[in-house]
């Protein structure tokens, strides 16, 4: 066997018997008594083996030994970093489930609607299309509020521009207080939006006044606030009652025109200091390195530990404990911002990104070891299955098949980078440099791809129809984000 050492200048030569050779890596080899383990550890694809002879090349860096190249850990030992991460990703949601409420659980969309909603313009009628949650957890603008991977927090978007500039109040125009004595209504309004609503009702405008800092002439008047409705800051002026049936955010206290609030500062929760509502720059980066530790309900959670804790606790045992954390955290931020590109009005969370991830890296480590499985065949057909499994369940409502596409392609490229190799044959060694080379180049452009379209070039907006790739539309309405319109 020849042992390539190309940290130092010269080659050290050892030969062993094909004996010798398999028990130097561990690997059992065919008619010895440890061959029924390969059955066991099939799954994994972490058995090397070497049934004929031939020359076997190992690169490893210099001063370290088969263990360290590995990250630092033996064939055998314990998978530490993945059940870490699988306590952790239990303990997080049991925190934040413990501090909400189970959202409104099913597949099929309700459609709520209210034929007394009260505004400046008189009653009106409200239709709202509330998304239940398949997988039996809390509310989206929960998870957004607590740190889920939303791309409107992260950076700047022309669609929230645009709503918090439909609200804006510009000069000439001031607000007031706008009393509309017929109706019993009172809102903070410019005067021509007063005479539009209000005229030959009783209107009364009160230049630069709030509403609720006035006597207003009628009492009990109902006074209209600005309400935030669903997830893209829009904001709607309301009053209390009809602001709760939309599940919305009433600001009681405070300024009292939409104008002067930003609803997306209150989804996202940030804030220049506690005395006003006026928000920073969406610039929440922090959100894509918590992301991978919540999930969309219990059900969410369980798909992914169960993958996860399938796979990468024996794939920990061939690759070791540094590498599986950053296979873990780099395919699921991959995933995250391609989800992020392609759909970036979706709250994107969870680590089934990773799961996908996984499996690109055992396809990859099935493909550089093919010929030492017994059944190479049956294990990657049985690595499809799965893999379509999860797909399927990625065209269900939130979870999203860009993540899981990105993930996979993640893996694909860190299992070339990561994983330990074994060549046979001088001529292959070469052969894995320059696929090395290739992974890193494309690594490297597909980092750039994705920040360029998330950060740099936000507004840059996909077709429409490539939301059915991530959601198969099963009834009517059923991949539609919640919305909120009034007739």
């Amino acid at each position: 066997m020849r042992i390539n050492n190309e940290g130092r200048s010269s080659k050290m030569v050892l030969r062993f018997s094909p004996i010798q050779e398999a028990e130097a890596y561990d690997y059992p080899i065919k008619g010895s008594s440890d061959e029924s383990d390969i059955k066991r550890r099939n799954l994994a694809f972490d058995v090397f083996r070497r049934t004929s002879g031939g020359s076997l090349n190992y690169s490893i860096g210099q001063g370290r030994d088969r263990n360290d190249d590995r990250g630092g850990s033996s064939w055998s030992s314990v998978p530490y970093v993945t059940y870490f991460l699988f306590c952790l990703n239990i303990l997080v949601f049991a925190i934040y489930i413990c501090n909400s409420s189970v959202d409104v659980a099913g597949l099929e969309p309700k459609l709520l609607i209210n034929n007394f909603t009260t505004t400046l313009a008189g009653t009106n009628i409200t239709q709202m299309r509330q998304r239940p949650n398949p997988w039996i957890g809390p509310s989206l603008k929960f998870l957004i509020g607590i740190g889920a991977m939303y791309a409107p927090c992260v950076r700047e978007d022309a669609k929230i521009k645009g709503i918090v500039k439909e609200a804006a109040v510009t000069p000439p125009d001031v607000l007031g207080c706008c009393e509309i004595r017929k109706r019993g209504l009172a809102a903070m309004a410019t005067y021509r939006d007063c005479k539009r609503f209000g005229f030959g009702h009783g209107m009364i405008w009160t230049k630069e006044a709030q509403c609720g800092d006035m006597q207003l002439q009628v009492k009990n008047s109902v006074i209209l606030r600005p309400c935030c409705v669903g997830t893209e800051g829009k904001c709607m002026m309301l009053a209390r009652v009809d602001c709760k049936k939309l599940d919305g955010l009433f600001h009681n206290a405070g300024p009292e025109h939409c104008s002067q609030i930003n609803c997306l500062g209150d989804i996202c929760q940030f804030y220049e200091n506690n005395s006003t509502y006026t928000p920073l720059n969406p610039n929440q980066w922090w959100r894509l390195f918590v992301s991978p530790f919540y999930h969309y309900g219990g059900l969410h959670l369980i798909m992914t530990l169960v993958g996860y804790i399938s796979i990468g606790k024996q794939l920990e045992r061939s690759v070791g404990h540094i590498r599986i954390f950053i296979i873990y955290l780099g395919t699921a931020m991959m995933g995250l911002l391609t989800g992020g590109v392609f759909l970036p009005y979706h709250v994107h969370i969870g680590g089934t990104a990773s799961v996908f991830g996984l499996f690109g890296v055992l396809q990859i480590q099935l493909i550089q070891t093919w010929k030492t499985h017994v059944k190479p065949c049956t294990e990657i057909a049985l690595l499809f299955f799965f893999f379509l499994f999860y797909a399927f369940l990625g065209l269900l409502s939130m979870v999203d098949n860009y993540e899981h596409i990105g993930g996979y392609w993640a893996g694909l490229l860190l299992g070339c980078l990561l994983l330990p190799y074994v060549t046979f044959g001088s001529w292959k060694l070469g052969v894995r440099r320059v696929v090395f080379a290739f992974s890193l180049s494309l690594t490297i452009i597909s980092v750039l791809f994705l920040m360029c379209f998330y950060f740099i070039d936000p507004d840059f907006t996909f077709p429409e129809e490539l939301v059915y790739f991530s959601c198969l539309p099963f009834s009517s309405g059923f991949c539609e984000n919640d919305d909120v319109e009034i007739k």
